[in-house]
């Protein structure tokens, strides 16, 4: 009997642009929201619950030393190899029956030209044996762009999947995350920053709508604050001429905050976990005719689960929970009808 499911999700973005912080704040947030119902969130592995423990204090130990309206740069230690980070999604009433997110992070100099070729097998399997897509956006740098460079590296993305994707493969998902974005939230620039991502990553959203327009696709922009109380405020040079963006604490009490205070970091779970359980369902009531190759046999063990039925009506709880922030994303693409917010155009 199957014990749970498992399902891959490639982390793609630049360098230092906020993909563990992402995973992190996921894990965070989601568990506050789920604390009072049958479904959970929890870290697996040992890797795992260091990696983001030691993420969210490293998160936190940036405020001691903040000052309010005051510059801050960011840690700029790069990391050196692919992580793996796991989550596990489990019902109390039925913890027999899991589904386990694999998340890979790979380390984003490995996009820059001296390390792309070097690396590029690497990064070439782990497009092939994943389903879900998190591109990771640096939101100043895709607003401001003050070097003129492609510091998101969003060709050299768009490139690489279009090389490797799975044409064959009959679903999938697709979100794109804009981080660091809080100023621009602030500013009520929600809208600037979603058409800056059609605009920017426009190649790769017009090949996932032409070529793989039969297929079962899923496409959403979900801007989140991992931090949410610090915000861009200006590019600087360094000492190689570099741009290094500076950000501020900001607080409405007018007082230095003590924590971060992240907004929607929930999203990208909920609309994975989504999706999946939607997928299943559309595969039950066809007879799984149109799900090939990697969800064929991840459906068929899902069913074997005596927790499916119950994972099932969970689906209902998590198109709540988007319905209550229905202004915070945008499906671009939304075959299996997700939520009920209006899909963005091409």
């Amino acid at each position: 009997m199957a014990k749970g499911i498992d399902i891959n999700i490639m982390m793609l973005g630049g360098r230092r642009c906020g993909k563990t912080s992402v995973l992190a704040s996921i894990e965070e947030q989601l568990d506050s929201k789920l604390e009072s119902g049958d479904l959970s969130i929890q870290p697996s592995g040992a890797q795992t619950i260091c990696a983001l423990d030691e993420k969210r204090q490293e998160m936190t130990d940036i405020y001691k030393m903040g000052r309010l309206n005051k510059g801050y740069t960011p840690d700029d230690t790069p990391t050196l190899e692919i992580m793996e980070y796991d989550l596990t999604f489990k019902l109390q009433s039925k913890p027999n029956g899991k589904i386990n997110m694999h998340f890979y992070d790979f380390p984003g100099e490995w996009l820059r030209k001296e390390k792309f070729e070097e690396h590029y097998d690497e990064m070439a399997t782990l497009i092939k044996k994943s389903s879900v897509f998190i591109v990771a956006i640096d939101t100043p740098f895709l607003m401001e762009n003050p070097a003129g460079e492609d510091m998101n590296y969003c060709n050299r993305i768009t490139d690489m999947v279009k090389n490797e994707f799975d044409e064959n493969k009959k679903n999938g998902m697709f979100i794109f995350v804009p981080l660091k974005c809080e100023r621009y939230i602030h500013q009520n620039e929600f809208g600037k920053v979603i058409e800056k991502v059609k605009e920017t990553y426009k190649s790769l959203l017009d090949r996932i709508k032409s070529e793989y327009n039969h297929a079962k696709f899923e496409i959403v922009i979900t801007p989140i604050e991992t931090m949410g109380n610090l915000e861009f405020k200006r590019f600087e040079k360094n000492a190689v001429s570099a741009m290094t963006p500076i950000y501020n604490f900001v607080s409405k009490e007018g007082n230095m905050p003590k924590a971060p205070q992240p907004q929607n970091c929930e999203l990208p779970a909920i609309l994975i976990l989504l999706y999946l359980l939607e997928a299943a369902k559309e595969s039950k009531n066809k007879g799984g005719s149109i799900w090939e190759k990697l969800f064929r046999t991840l459906f068929e063990n899902f069913f074997k689960m005596p927790s499916a039925k119950d994972f099932m009506m969970e689906s209902e709880k998590l198109k709540a929970m988007l319905a209550e922030k229905k202004n915070s994303f945008e499906m671009v693409k939304d075959p299996l009808k997700l939520c009920k917010t209006k899909v963005g155009m091409f």
